[in-house]
């Protein structure tokens, strides 16, 4: 009966162990997320803010390109 009991607590650790490792990849892996999202945003931000539209800098890639 206590062997059994030390086997359940064992297991328990162990569970609880990987369940900590992969709370923190998970939090790890959405820290990633939120980073890529801002700069996706400021790159939209300046894209808006220096008023190029898309065709505007496609037509001085091709002037560049000439």
């Amino acid at each position: 009966m206590v062997i059994l009991l030390i086997i359940l607590i064992i297991i328990a650790l162990i569970s609880l162990y990987v369940g900590w490792r992969d709370l923190q990849s998970i939090v790890i892996i959405r820290h990633h997320v939120i980073n890529l999202m801002k700069m996706m945003y400021t790159e939209e931000e300046l894209m808006k803010q220096s008023k190029l539209t898309y065709e505007e800098i496609l037509k001085i890639d091709s002037k560049q390109n000439s």
